[in-house]
């Protein structure tokens, strides 16, 4: 029968909730399970599927905690095929999935979680196993041994991956907008951040609301649930990715509609454990052959949801001292003060996971092609071939560059994991001549890394970096600095010498970075101790670090508007479209922002500015269309009497 259990057809069951499966071929129950009786209370075809699927589930945690079960790994893939189906079967999404209000039919099931998560921990501790064996040449003795073991290596982990897939996003539909109105008040707590959590960022807390009547033993049994599933799955799947390449051979499809989709409901406290135990495995040891499959669509939507969220939140922190994106801390509660310190806690978490995943990115391992600062210029197209950095700026992966990304730098140790992301960018943008990266990096980046400086002025970054914790400050500064110099070395050094003469060239490279850096903080300080312009309106407060940024952008967004301005025919040729506007812009202003793809982000912009240029030249076309009618009026009948008066058009 061993031999024969993966041949086997199953369909579901037929019959009454207290009908005895006679017949495996009306169950998903294997033969080798045996004869059971259905408990009562199952009545209908999905409540028998969850009967089923606790049953598979068990026996499916029971095989895994004897190690000594003979051809144990036919019997798991065995129980692992009728489970998948299970969840594709049109009565089961029916039950349970199709609306939010139907997800408590499982949240709220008591056994069914507490089984879920013993299954979700029986494949991590089997995933573990078989690195083990893998490492150490290990096999199960079973005949025949060569096919099983290639069996189980390709197919088992699929079969896993895609029922974890499945239950992983059952378990975020919980935290869908729709769902927020649907669930009922016990699953709504269930989500929330446990007081444990809550304890890891502050010393003290009375951040959970008041019980309010209901049962806080079930409230912290769903909650722990739903956290273990999912943290333990996404787990699992980085183990996985570092087991073996079976993972890579998967649809890449299955992660998109149960991971990626799923991102932008996410907190920043569940992402951030998405990315640190998930993305940055996945990432690591994809083949260099699935990058356009896997690592595009893991980082290509993460990058876009960080753009904005991390801008807006960095930016209302540290210039209003609150983040104001409440929807991605989760439903927090309490005293503001505590509200406010937890807050900054979880965005700064979140960004040294973002910064962890950098890290990653620009990894030697990852970039072995990546260009020295002296090397022969190049191309992204050839430097991507065996450049991970080199690729995912070729596809404008990263949308538009901001310091916000790495959190303004305001933690020390996101910082410092960010720093081989910063040299790698600088790397690429010599080698490659690319004007985005060279304007990124002269614009915002140096900027920034002075202002990393103690005798910078009084700022928002300045306040914050003293507000958080400052462990690593003295290596993070040096590291900073290092930065700092390299930059001033590749682009600045020229310019400093040739400005100051023969004075310069007496001068050690130190020692010209010094004095350069001497100057960019007097000049910083002369412009923080600026007052606001007289046009400046009088109600609203001046803030210099504001007028900074808008310094830095403006010229940009100037040359945008100019593009946009010269497309007056714009209604006729359908630029609102993408590819006709990337075909029509101006072949240096292309170069010059390494626009080449439909992704890049003033491409949107100008996109945006095209849609207020159609509705102005449409309402001017109107406006001038009504007037022509009015003279032509006037011209073939110049009065109309009315009542005996006589009306004139002037």
């Amino acid at each position: 029968a061993v031999n024969n259990l993966d041949d086997q057809e199953y369909d579901p069951v037929q019959g009454s909730a207290t009908s005895n499966l006679e017949r495996s071929t009306e169950s998903f129950v294997p033969k080798w399970l045996g004869k059971f009786k259905v408990t009562p209370g199952y009545q209908g075809k999905a409540k028998l599927l969850l009967w089923e699927h606790n049953l598979l589930s068990e026996a499916f945690i029971s095989v895994t905690a004897c190690p000594g079960i003979e051809c144990k790994k036919q019997l798991l893939m065995s129980l692992l095929n009728p489970l998948n189906k299970i969840w594709t079967q049109p009565e089961w999404d029916e039950e349970y999935m199709s609306y939010a209000y139907r997800l408590p039919g499982l949240l709220c099931n008591d056994q069914f979680m507490k089984t879920i998560c013993l299954l979700v921990e029986s494949f991590e501790e089997e995933i573990k196993g078989s690195k083990i064996e893998h490492s150490t040449g290990t096999q199960e003795k079973c005949r025949p041994t060569s096919t099983t073991n290639y069996l189980y290596s390709s197919t088992f982990p699929q079969l896993m991956l895609a029922l974890l897939l499945r239950i992983l996003h059952f378990i975020h539909m919980a935290w869908m907008d729709h769902s927020a109105y649907d669930l009922p008040e016990i699953v709504r707590r269930a989500k929330l951040m446990s007081t444990m959590e809550i304890s890891t960022f502050l010393a003290e807390n009375n951040t959970l609301p008041d019980n309010d009547g209901v049962d806080a033993i079930r409230v912290d049994a769903i909650g722990t649930c739903l956290r273990k599933i999912r943290e333990t799955g996404y787990n699992v799947i980085g183990l996985c990715a570092n087991v073996g390449r079976s993972i890579f051979e998967l649809d890449s499809s299955l992660f998109n509609h149960a991971l990626v989709a799923d991102i932008s409901i996410m907190e920043f406290d569940h992402l951030g454990k998405l990315i640190q135990l998930t993305f940055i495995p996945l990432v690591r040891y994809c083949p260099r052959e699935r990058w356009d499959e896997w690592v595009l669509l893991l980082l290509e939507y993460l990058f876009f949801y960080c753009e904005d969220i991390f801008r807006y939140a960095w930016l209302s922190l540290i210039h209003e001292g609150r983040a104001k994106v409440p929807a991605f801390f989760g439903d927090l509660y309490g005293p503001e003060e505590k509200l406010k310190k937890l807050e900054v806690e979880l965005l700064i978490k979140f960004t040294r996971s973002v910064s962890s995943l950098l890290k990653v990115l620009a990894s030697e391992e990852l970039n072995s092609g990546l260009p020295d600062l002296n090397c022969p210029k190049s191309d992204l197209k050839s430097i991507s071939s065996s450049s991970l950095m080199g690729y995912l700026l070729l596809h404008n992966c990263f949308g538009r560059f901001s310091m916000y990304l790495f959190g303004c730098l305001v933690d020390y140790q996101s910082a410092k994991e960010a720093l081989p992301f910063f040299h790698a960018l600088i790397r690429l943008a010599v080698a490659t001549d690319d004007e985005r990266l060279k304007q990124f990096i002269l614009n915002e980046m140096l900027p920034t890394l002075v202002r990393f400086d103690d005798r910078s002025p009084p700022s928002g970054i300045s306040r914050l970096k003293s507000e958080s914790n400052s462990g690593i400050e003295v290596s993070s500064m040096k590291d900073i600095v290092c930065l700092c110099q390299e930059i001033y070395n590749v682009y600045l050094q020229n310019q400093v010498t040739m400005t100051n003469g023969e004075m310069a060239d007496r001068k050690t490279c130190a020692d010209g970075f010094i004095d350069w850096l001497n100057k960019e903080l007097k000049d910083l300080h002369y412009r923080a101790s600026l007052p606001a312009p007289d046009i400046f309106p009088k109600h609203v407060v001046w803030n210099w670090e504001f007028n900074e940024e808008f310094d830095r952008y403006f010229p940009t967004y100037m040359e945008m508007l100019h593009e946009v301005d010269t497309m007056n025919d714009c209604l006729e040729h359908k630029f609102l479209n993408g590819d006709a506007l990337l075909e029509r812009l101006n072949p240096e202003f292309k170069a010059k922002y390494a626009i080449n793809s439909l992704q890049h982000p003033h491409l949107r912009i100008m996109s945006r500015m095209l849609q207020r240029k159609e509705y102005d030249v449409c309402y001017r076309r109107r406006t001038e269309e009504i007037y022509d009618f009015l003279v032509e009026l006037i011209n073939l009948k110049p009065y109309v009497k009315v009542f005996g008066l006589v009306l004139t058009f002037l």
